[in-house]
């Protein structure tokens, strides 16, 4: 049993048995391209199994000699990427834990036979009315089709067409443990598949769908089906000289239905966005069929980067905690304190404190440089009706522009005289170590995380007091509010796959995504890094999507009062309100 600090969580760790091996990986149900379909899964999903996914990890360490779980919650896997868990004694105690904190969520959450474990579990919690969610990955047929339709009537909305947020199930391309006992036996399936279709460690968000029914034939509960063409199928891909000895070798042996090749269980039925079950530090991937290496273990760098005023009256850096399925840092209520320097060694402590207030996610003095692309959404220039530009077009804001996630946006004397105060909402990227001439291929490497902010503009100081450039209509004093916090890049892995949006008043007026950008983050770090050196602390503005105020007919413009929301996937929400300043004299 596991109890975090932060409200809402109270994880149940069940683990299966799982041999481990060395040998390669088996070859796949269905090649990478025949399974491919259009991804469904959100970031907040994804990011959500991947956390999962380490605790289950972290479960299979209870009772190894020498390497097991000690209080409060430490051991040689991935411990530390949970800090503000604590180590409790489960048996008889689960009850009293409930009542003692009812506003916590019961999660579930298995591998293998522990995967069977927490679906029987979970309809027992269930008619006790502690509404528990429940994650497996590779979990067995655990009965009949009359059990498995009761668990999807108990779990799942059918007419939703959504991933529940009750019951998740993952399989992977290389698993048959999810094929048996076999039907022949009678046993089944039940709904709500989320299917991981790439054979090599780590998956990323495209590689995750939520499958159709309970036959999918591009998923693993469709794979009786569709096992009569796999000989077919391995055949074209023969003409590879390597595939073909091996074909060579074991012709014949490939005509045994897929669920009864009981060998393959071994290769892959652990490899769930890591490689589970073997409590030992962190594993390193080098490629599907070159084998693993353990790596030494290493400080944890902050995942969630969040500056804010404690209860206590001091401001800290820390890592947020947010409770699992969570991911908009605004609803950060907790934290880890950070000690260090946040581009160097730094350590995430032990320490949890209480956020107050969110504030702007780095501090002035730790900023360098603020970078901002102007017209880099390819809908955003045509409806500005101006050409893609060939090039990024860069201007800069001063650090005073900066402001957090909750301030106000002050509208200085100067910018009342006239109409034309306009929203942007941007991905920002923060650059965390030094760059200079970085190619495109290894640009997102030197990111440190994401942001979301505002570019807030005036139109008429931007393209006719401004002189011709764009920096005096977007650098008045909090005209950068970003926030809520700062995403690792190891969590967002492509920025380039992103929803983002603005809201005014409540209403949605920008509503796209970050693939619509004409030059991506690592182009444009690739591009800006030319002869130029970019700073730890350097913040780069990527550009807004259509649907500005300037774009429309008639022009929307910002008012005294306002409310502006802009959000990023992944990331969260920055939330300001304009306030005219009073008493400022004119420029």
């Amino acid at each position: 049993m596991l109890l975090p600090f932060a409200k809402s969580t109270l994880p149940l760790l069940l683990a299966g048995v799982a041999a481990a091996s060395s040998l390669p990986q088996q070859v796949p149900l269905r090649s990478p391209s025949e399974s491919a379909a259009p991804n469904n899964i959100t970031v907040e999903l994804f990011n959500d199994l991947e956390e999962l996914s380490r605790i289950a990890d972290v479960a299979y360490c209870v009772g190894e000699a020498g390497l097991g779980i000690q209080k409060p919650f430490l051991c040689v896997s991935r411990c530390q990427d949970f800090k503000h868990f604590e180590l409790v004694k489960m048996l008889g105690t689960l009850e009293h834990l409930i009542k003692q904190h009812p506003d916590y969520r019961l999660i579930l959450v298995g591998h293998s036979l522990g995967g069977a474990v927490a679906a029987l579990a979970s309809l027992e919690f269930h008619a006790k009315g502690w509404g528990p969610q429940i994650t497996t990955f590779g979990e067995p047929r655990v009965g009949n089709q009359a059990l498995t339709e009761y668990i999807d009537e108990v779990f799942y909305d059918q007419n939703r067409g959504n991933a529940s947020d009750r019951y998740r199930r993952v399989t992977h391309v290389d698993d048959l443990v999810p094929l048996l006992p076999l039907s022949e036996w009678g046993y089944s399936s039940h709904g709500e598949e989320i299917y991981i279709s790439k054979l090599a460690l780590p998956p990323e968000n495209a590689d995750l769908r939520l499958c159709e029914g309970h036959s999918d034939p591009q998923c693993i509960s469709g794979a009786e089906t569709t096992v009569s063409s796999l000989v077919s199928r391995l055949r074209r891909r023969a003409v590879v000289e390597r595939f073909t000895r091996w074909w060579l070798k074991r012709k014949g042996v490939l005509n045994i239905p897929a669920r009864f090749r009981v060998w393959e269980l071994f290769f892959a039925h652990r490899d769930y966005f890591w490689r589970l079950g073997l409590c030992i530090p962190e594993i390193i991937v080098f490629g599907a069929t070159k084998g693993y290496v353990l790596a030494a273990l290493t400080d944890i760098a902050a995942q969630r980067l969040i500056r804010f005023l404690a209860k206590d009256g001091r401001v800290y850096y820390g890592d947020a905690i947010l409770t699992p399925g969570i991911t908009n840092l605004a609803k950060a209520t907790h934290a880890r304190v950070i000690r260090g320097d946040l581009f160097g060694k730094h350590d995430v402590t032990d320490q949890i404190v209480e956020v107050r207030l969110l504030l702007a996610p780095l501090a002035r003095e730790d900023v360098k440089t603020i970078r901002c692309l102007g017209l880099n959404y390819e809908q955003h220039a045509k409806e500005s009706r101006m050409p893609l530009p060939k090039y990024p077009v860069l201007f800069y804001k001063p650090v005073t522009a900066l402001t957090g996630p909750f301030d106000n946006i002050p509208v200085a004397a100067p910018a009342q005289q006239v109409e034309g105060l306009d929203y942007e909402c941007e991905l920002v990227a923060i650059i965390g170590k030094e760059a200079r001439d970085v190619p495109e291929s290894k640009a997102l490497e030197y990111v440190l995380g994401y942001a979301v902010g505002n570019d807030v503009s005036h139109r008429e100081w931007q393209l006719k007091r401004g002189g011709g450039q764009w920096a005096l209509g977007k650098g008045f004093d909090g005209w950068a509010p970003f926030g809520p916090g700062i995403v690792s890049s190891t969590l967002i892995k492509d920025p380039q796959r992103l929803k983002i949006g603005t809201k005014l008043n409540g209403q949605t007026v920008q509503d796209s995504s970050t693939r619509d950008m004409i030059f991506g983050v690592a182009k444009t770090i690739a591009f800006l890094s030319q002869g130029t050196t970019l700073l730890p602390g350097d913040i780069l503005f990527t550009g807004t999507p259509q649907g500005v105020g300037s774009g429309r007919s008639p022009p929307l413009w910002l008012n005294n009062g306002d409310v502006v929301e802009v959000s990023l996937e992944g990331i969260g929400t920055c939330t300001n309100k304009v306030e005219y300043a009073q008493s400022m004299p004119k420029l």
